[in-house]
């Protein structure tokens, strides 16, 4: 296994696959599965995480230790005036959309259905990224495919919906075990633990409507097991599975998916 330079090992303990880029929240890599001992994906080549704005010197000279040098934004509302401005990093992004006010009643709305049934909203919120996001997710696949020798971290706000899809996805071609995904993904709920106050201010200054469902706004902010057991069947039940929803929401053909897979996988 390819050791991690000192400075981006955890040092709060946390198992691997995190690791420390200061400033940027739930920050791991993927490499090993225990269910899928016949899937070898090369160690220190994809990262994940959350909202990169807030990383420090220090986290940019870990950045960099890691070798990463491009930095893709899975968000389709991020501001276009933001700049990463991280020598020799590019951030990659779509084309931003114009961010509309949010509409008080339809924050209370989504997080009463977040309060009452958080499993069905998820897979009603996740099935909606997955019909929108297909040239966002592109940018990621298109990298692993053009790019495999290097390092890339995938992002969003906090690395566990946008990213958790994306995540999967690719983990879904490259044939690893659901429980595993699954177990991937709830990762964020301990990767965000130390985040999770700041990210409930944050939230809770937006509007009124997130101050007044405490309980609907942390279920938002959950990573639960069952949230990506079920999206695992909405990408099989209606998209064809992961293989077939690349094919028909991207660009990407088959030929690159089998690239993908001999770019990553070790025999």
């Amino acid at each position: 296994m390819t050791r991690l330079p000192c400075s981006v090992r955890n040092p709060l303990s946390l198992p691997p696959p995190f690791v420390v880029i200061e400033g940027i929240d739930n920050v791991r890599t993927i490499g090993t599965f225990a269910r899928s001992p016949s899937v070898n994906i090369k160690p220190a080549l994809i990262y994940r995480g959350g909202d990169p704005m807030k990383i420090t010197e220090r986290g940019k000279n870990q950045l960099r230790e890691l070798g990463i040098t491009t930095v893709i934004d899975l968000r389709s509302d991020r501001d276009p005036d933001l700049v990463l401005g991280i020598k020799d990093v590019q951030w990659v992004s779509v084309p931003q959309e114009e961010k509309s006010a949010e509409d008080p009643l339809k924050t209370t709305e989504k997080l009463r259905g977040y309060e009452t049934d958080p499993l069905q909203a998820f897979v009603a919120a996740y099935t909606g990224v997955l019909k929108g996001a297909g040239p966002v997710f592109e940018l990621f696949f298109a990298h692993l495919r053009d790019k495999p020798t290097e390092p890339v971290l995938v992002q969003c706000s906090a690395g566990k919906n946008r990213t958790g899809i994306a995540i999967a996805l690719l983990l879904m071609i490259l044939g690893v075990n659901d429980e595993d995904i699954i177990d991937d993904y709830a990762l964020s709920s301990i990767g965000l633990q130390a985040a999770l106050p700041m990210l409930v201010a944050k939230f809770q200054n937006r509007s009124q409507a997130y101050r007044e469902n405490h309980k609907g706004l942390m279920n938002f902010l959950s990573a639960k097991a069952e949230t990506m057991r079920a999206t695992l069947a909405v990408v099989r039940e209606q998209f064809g599975g992961a293989e077939n929803y690349l094919t028909t929401h991207t660009s990407l053909g088959i030929t690159d998916i089998e690239n993908i897979r001999r770019n990553l996988l070790t025999s």
